[in-house]
């Protein structure tokens, strides 16, 4: 409890001091395909206890992890659905955060500015080679 404590503070102490920092909020959630039943709450109201479906449960029910994220600028990354059986460690979620914002980039690039770019290519790599890798104008 002290340590939450302790990160907490610093977490108030860095937003008093570095206001202006991007900051993002990530949650995984791992849902389960089984249906839940809570025999206390799920109550049945007949006549015929038959009218009653039975509730069966799967002894390995599948499972499926998602992460979501949001920064403070507003910006909200859709639900990211891991593979089965998929290990999420520092790296996955690195590379899941970075594919993301790749497809939202592309996806804001306007197309001329894309044809422009490849059009120059050639000639810009042409001034490369020609000036043996140093800088050119």
């Amino acid at each position: 409890m002290a340590d939450r404590i302790s990160k907490g503070k610093i977490l108030i102490n860095q937003m008093k001091s570095k206001s202006g920092f991007l900051r993002f909020f990530s949650d995984e959630k791992i849902f389960t395909i089984d249906a839940s039943h809570n025999r206390r709450n799920d109550r049945w109201i007949c006549l015929d206890a038959d009218e009653v479906k039975p509730f069966m449960k799967t002894k390995n029910p599948l499972s499926n992890m998602v992460l979501a994220v949001i920064s403070t600028e507003g910006d909200v990354m859709p639900p990211y659905f891991f593979q089965k059986k998929e290990t999420v460690n520092k790296e996955v979620y690195k590379r899941v955060l970075e594919e993301q914002s790749i497809i939202k980039t592309m996806k804001e690039l306007d197309p001329q500015e894309v044809s422009r770019a490849c059009i120059s290519f050639r000639r810009r790599v042409d001034s490369v080679v020609k000036n043996e890798g140093s800088h050119y104008e």
